[in-house]
């Protein structure tokens, strides 16, 4: 599994993209917003797992035997070990990207349609930022040159 800076680097990466695809006046891939916006949040997990004590998830079931899926443990992970808000957060950027990868929201409309801009938006700016904030990520962009993480 990738060290600390590799999934930092990707994490970046997705979020530059995820507010990039936000930041348009009318949101045309709001899908896209809301999963890019969970793959960065699942870098910053897997980022922070990897400098404590606990391991990835996947370390951690290939060395448990643990028979429960990798994002289930990883989600326990943040959900045992972190705050309620974080916990919240990464659910939620969770449930919805599964809505939009697999169209699972109660009516099978297709994932564009499901999700308003607000959806988008609040994926970014109010459960990406809680993660990002929560394990003081803020400024850990600035170790990285923007090409790095492009690269």
């Amino acid at each position: 599994m990738a060290a600390e800076k590799e999934h930092l680097k990707q994490a970046w990466h997705n979020t530059i993209l995820s507010k990039e695809l936000s930041d348009q006046k009318q949101v045309h891939y709001r899908d896209w917003v809301i999963t890019v916006s969970f793959y960065a949040a699942l870098h910053f997990v897997e980022a922070w797992l990897s400098t404590t004590e606990m391991v990835s998830a996947v370390k951690y079931k290939n060395s448990n035997n643990v028979k429960k899926s990798i994002h289930k443990i990883r989600s326990d992970l943040v959900k045992k070990n972190t705050n309620r808000s974080t916990a919240h957060s990464y659910k939620q950027l969770y449930t919805m990207s599964m809505q939009a990868r697999y169209l699972m929201n109660n009516g099978a409309i297709a994932a564009y349609n499901y999700f308003d801009n607000s959806d988008a938006e609040r994926a970014v700016s109010d459960y990406l930022v809680n993660i990002i904030s929560y394990f003081n990520y803020n400024d850990s962009q600035d170790e990285f040159e923007i090409s790095d993480i492009l690269n």
